[in-house]
C-alpha cells in the first residue's frame, strides 16, 4: 500500500542533516576564491586608472601643441599642460618641446609635445603593475 506523504512525515532536507559540512565548505571556497576576487578587482581599478592617465596625458599634449602652434609661446603652451594635468589631479608631470625654440620654428615645421609622468605617483594602490614605469603622450602639430 502506498502511503501520503505530507508536510508533517516529509525527510529532512540535505542541509539539515549535513549541517556543519556544508557552511564548512562554503567558508572553504569563500578562503580559496576571495584572494583572486581581489586581484581581479584591485588589478581592474589600477589598469582603469593607467588608462585615466594615459588618456589625460594625450588630451594635455594635443591641448599644449595646439597652444605652441598657434602662439609660438612654449611657457604658454607649457601652462596649459599644467592646468589639464592639475585638472585632473596628475602629480609630477614632466613637458618636453622639440624643438625647444618654439617662437622661432618657421611656418609648416612640426612641432612635437611630450608629456611624462610616473605610475608610482598617479598610482591608485601603492603595490600596482605600474609601479617604476613611466606613462607618456606626444602630439605633433604644424607650426602655423
Amino acid at each position: 500500500m502506498l502511503q501520503k506523504r505530507t508536510i508533517l512525515n516529509r525527510p529532512q532536507s540535505i542541509a539539515v542533516l549535513h549541517g556543519g559540512k556544508r557552511r564548512a565548505t562554503a567558508t572553504v571556497e569563500l578562503a580559496v576564491l576571495l584572494p583572486v576576487i581581489l586581484i581581479i578587482v584591485l588589478g581592474s581599478i589600477e589598469s582603469a586608472s593607467m588608462i585615466f592617465l594615459r588618456q589625460a596625458l594625450v588630451q594635455s599634449a594635443y591641448e599644449a601643441a595646439k597652444v605652441a602652434v598657434k602662439t609660438g609661446d612654449s611657457t604658454q603652451s607649457r601652462n596649459t599642460a599644467l592646468a589639464v594635468t592639475k585638472g585632473r589631479r596628475i602629480n609630477r608631470v614632466s613637458i618636453n618641446f622639440e624643438p625647444t625654440d618654439v617662437k622661432n620654428a618657421k611656418r609648416g615645421s612640426l612641432i612635437r609635445v611630450n608629456i611624462t609622468a610616473p605610475g608610482d605617483t598617479n598610482s591608485v594602490i601603492p603595490f600596482g603593475v605600474f609601479r617604476g614605469r613611466t606613462i607618456s603622450a606626444t602630439a605633433v602639430m604644424a607650426r602655423e
